[in-house]
């Protein structure tokens, strides 16, 4: 039962930032953002809901290490400690604009296993969440109806979700070399995730090299409990190894499993050609 789960002692946090998140974006004047070192935005309340969430979850787990997109610093003696991993906003861009593409990410691991991953889409008021051995559940924030959510059934065509703010420079390649029927665009890395389980799209590539433990870690067990792949472009799983920060400097790529198999070697050849 979720009450006595992990996500069953955050959802009250979820719900709770949520409602902020909301409540705060009302507040906010579109188009405002500062700009980090790299060039991508933040704005005041990316800063306000990581600090409500960190704080939330630490009051939670006071045991544990905490790694927020919006307060992120080398962690030490982590060896054995559960790692929480906060995304306030993913999607900042498309929250800048005003679009509703942005989500609120959250997800934990214990010596590199993934223990949590949560996805919770703030504007349509519903969360996405899977623990090990336990599926993908969705769960609407207004009713409180739970269903399951799985990639594994074999999708009549071929859709490819793709970024709303850059294209991938893999994009043209695998949608003549695996014969895409179709593609669109979405937002936040977490909500390209869902599409997926939903069954709106079959794969999505990310060759940018620029995302962090934050934006993957909260989704790493939608996929994998979901019967879908994260993998890098040689096809091995991604490394969550705290030693080396929170930067994850790999191309990958996320597919339902018959995509996967049905298109293997040609992923391979477009990813190295």
């Amino acid at each position: 039962m979720i009450n006595n789960s992990l996500m069953g002692k955050v959802l009250p946090l979820v719900k709770e930032a949520s409602l902020k998140a909301l409540e705060w974006k009302k507040e906010y004047k579109v188009g405002e953002a500062e700009f980090k070192s790299d060039g991508s935005p933040v704005t005041i309340v990316d800063k306000k809901l990581n600090d409500l969430i960190i704080e939330g979850l630490r009051g939670l787990f006071p045991e544990d290490l905490f790694v927020g997109e919006e307060s992120a610093q080398s962690i030490k003696g982590f060896q054995n400690k559960r790692i929480w991993y906060v995304d306030p906003i993913d999607g900042t861009k498309e929250f800048v604009k005003g679009s509703g593409e942005w989500s609120m990410m959250i997800g934990c691991i214990i010596n590199q296993e993934i223990q949590l991953s949560v996805v919770c889409d703030v504007e349509r008021f519903y969360v996405v969440y899977a623990e090990p051995h336990q599926g993908v559940t969705y769960l609407d924030l207004k009713t409180n109806e739970f269903r399951k959510l799985s990639m594994e059934s074999e999708a009549e065509r071929l859709i490819f979700v793709t970024s709303q703010s850059v294209k991938d420079p893999y994009e043209e390649k695998l949608m003549q070399r695996l014969q895409v029927d179709d593609k669109f665009a979405y937002g936040s890395i977490g909500l390209k995730v869902v599409q997926m389980l939903l069954g709106k799209a079959q794969i999505y590539i990310n060759s940018h090299r620029w995302c962090s433990y934050w934006d993957l870690v909260p989704c790493e067990l939608l996929v994998s409990e979901g019967g879908g792949v994260l993998l890098d472009f040689d096809f091995k799983p991604l490394d969550y190894d705290p030693t080396q920060g929170f930067k994850m400097d790999k191309a990958f790529f996320v597919a339902s499993q018959s995509t996967y198999e049905k298109h293997k070697e040609d992923l391979a050849r477009v990813f190295h050609s």
